[in-house]
């Protein structure tokens, strides 16, 4: 299927269907038990002033607790200052915007039961200089984020080995696990507790 820049589609292995965007921009729903007919949810905003034309929805798609509306990071040409961050309303094509970075944020994942907090990450950060400055000022490897519907956000801090990678909720969105040289870390949402269920180096 038509995608753009490797965007990954939500699949929801239980209902069995996937939303994914196509080049158009347009956000579809395709039932694995009727694949030739994918229906056409919303035209999502192809422009976003001031920060440009988008050239990526999201890194891998995730939806809300009640699949109602999609969690974008989005990139934009020729901007590689800006990215945004919020939410599609699937039915509308109407964006709310939550929080604006000006490094690169994407691999967004919002939490599969509250609808104001969301998992991203500083992709490549140990080469951006905005990271690096960021680093060395915390200490923190500065991967690993949480951004929310207010507009906070918040470096998660890599207290468990110096690297992250790969991080995802918990299927109860009480915490997130990461990958690192450590093994598997699990965080949890509201007290910040770490701990190592997997000491293997991971990725």
């Amino acid at each position: 299927l038509p995608g753009i820049n490797g965007q990954l589609p939500y699949v929801d292995v239980k209902d069995d269907y996937m939303i994914y965007v196509g080049r158009d921009g347009a956000f579809f729903k395709l039932d694995f038990r009727d694949p030739r007919h994918p229906v056409k949810l919303c035209d999502a905003p192809r422009e976003l002033p001031p920060h440009g034309r988008i050239n990526r929805y999201f890194t891998h798609l995730t939806l809300n607790h009640d699949r109602t509306k999609a969690f974008l990071d989005l990139g934009f040409e020729g901007n590689n200052r800006t990215w945004v961050q919020g939410t599609l309303d699937l039915a509308t094509g109407a964006f709310e915007p939550w929080t604006v970075t000006d490094f690169l944020t994407n691999h967004g994942q919002i939490n599969p039961v509250r609808d104001d907090v969301a998992l991203v990450a500083s992709d490549n950060c140990w080469t951006l200089p905005k990271a690096i400055d960021l680093m060395k000022l915390s200490g923190w490897y500065p991967r690993v984020w949480i951004v929310r519907r207010d507009g906070r956000r918040e470096l998660q801090p890599i207290r468990i080995g110096r690297y992250a990678t790969h991080e995802n909720w918990n299927q109860d969105g009480s915490g997130f696990y990461w990958c690192g040289n450590a093994g598997v870390v699990r965080q949890d949402l509201e007290t910040g507790a770490q701990e190592c269920v997997a000491p293997r180096k991971a990725a």
